[in-house]
């Protein structure tokens, strides 16, 4: 739907916007990938497996 792609877009503008200059190509790839596949990760599960 149209408010799916717009929320993708608007994820996408916040991991590569000008706050995340800095970042490598790969770093951002990760946030991305993460938020776009947060139902499948919690804080529990990050803490374990660090």
């Amino acid at each position: 739907s149209e408010d799916l792609a717009e929320r993708h877009f608007s994820m996408a503008r916040s991991t590569f916007g000008l706050e995340r200059h800095s970042l490598s190509a790969q770093s951002k790839e990760m946030i991305l990938f993460l938020k776009v596949n947060r139902s499948y990760w919690d804080a529990q599960l990050v803490h374990e497996s660090i």
